[in-house]
């Protein structure tokens, strides 16, 4: 066995191929076994760990328990022209997300514009890989979820809003498309879980206690409280994104969408997506030749003391994936202890 300390690089395909396996395990399809798999060893090649493979004994334990239904039917509650509201039958939120997208794509290839909302799902993982299904057709990709109660209104100390990320992808002629994904808090809650099961440090200014102390023990994070971005704004930005995702969905929205590590609920989460048919607009190429113009003057910026580049939303996380698809995926702490228990628990090999 392994020492819990000790970290090592994984090929991606085979990585791949254990996430896949152990998910038909407990019961979902090869398909949407290959939809989560590849979601989550995705997440890890942009570099996004706190979303990737660590999530994997979570969600085998949520299916055990009940929490998550391996075999959900996923059924069209509303579908009005361009839009359509989907009841997601409480399963694995990739596979959900995945059918949400490709409805929106489906609807803007005829009308311009596709908008989904979904009830009734769970995690997603990454919400920029569900963003970036719509690049596969020259659209735009939007996509925000509500999350379990992290932070407080601005001015308040009760946990009432999730952390409620917001992704946006965009086609570009570069090699690598503009990909933004973020938290409306400081920093996701699972990458504080991460750096829980790492045994590091967190950095001052990701979260406070639950009395409001600045802390860097990530168990006191975890308990405590997580900070929005641009503190009022992100506040407000969090509170729109459950409107969108939570209320107007059906979803359970505020204090009651269920936290992933609570084993006593489904999470219920919501989604609100959309897929954008640019050439609704103008000629797909027109458009990739204008944005290219508004890069190149990013990218040409006069730099800050200390700064060698200007990076474009998801450049980094570009770079990362080149790097781990041909040196492996480096995973060590309890993440790989736990993933050698799935391997033995379910005689799979790692």
């Amino acid at each position: 066995m392994t020492s819990s300390l000790e970290t090592k690089r994984f090929d991606y395909l085979r990585l791949k191929k254990f996430c896949v396996e152990i998910i038909e395990k407990v019961g979902v399809s090869k398909e949407g076994a290959e939809i989560v798999g590849s979601s989550l060893v995705r997440a890890n090649l942009r570099g996004v760990d706190s979303h990737g493979i660590q999530r994997l004994p979570i969600y085998t334990q949520r299916v055990k328990e009940g929490l998550i239904n391996s075999r959900a039917e996923i059924r069209l509650l509303r579908d009005n022209y361009a839009s359509v509201l989907i009841d997601g039958g409480n399963g694995f939120g990739q596979i959900v997300a995945h059918k949400a997208m490709q409805e929106c794509v489906n609807r803007a290839l005829k009308y311009g514009v596709g908008v989904a909302g979904v009830a009734n799902s769970h995690n997603f993982g990454a919400g920029a890989l569900v963003a970036m299904e719509a690049l596969k057709y020259d659209m735009i990709g939007v996509v925000v979820s509500n999350a379990a109660p992290t932070l407080p209104p601005w001015g308040g100390t009760s946990l009432t809003l999730g952390t409620n990320p917001l992704a946006v992808a965009i086609p570009t002629k570069m090699e690598f498309p503009i990909v933004l994904d973020m938290a409306t808090s400081v920093v996701a809650r699972d990458k504080i879980t991460l750096y829980k099961k790492m045994g590091k440090k967190i950095p001052l200014g990701w979260a406070l206690t639950k009395d409001g102390r600045p802390t860097e023990d990530p168990q006191e994070a975890l308990e405590g409280i997580l900070l929005s971005i641009g503190g009022p704004k992100g506040y407000g930005l969090a509170l729109v994104i459950d409107i969108l995702a939570g209320v107007m969905t059906g979803a359970a929205f505020g204090k009651d969408v269920g936290m992933l590590y609570d084993m006593s609920r489904p999470s219920a989460v919501g989604n609100f997506m959309m897929a954008i048919n640019i050439s609704s607009f103008m000629e797909v190429d027109v458009f990739k030749e204008r944005l290219e113009r508004l890069c190149a003057q990013i990218k040409a910026s006069e730099l800050l003391p200390g700064v060698n580049e200007v990076f474009l939303p998801g450049e980094i996380e570009y770079r990362e994936e080149q790097d781990r698809m041909k040196n492996g995926i480096p995973i060590g702490g309890d993440v790989l202890k736990d993933l050698e228990k799935l391997s033995s628990e379910y005689h799979v090999s790692l």
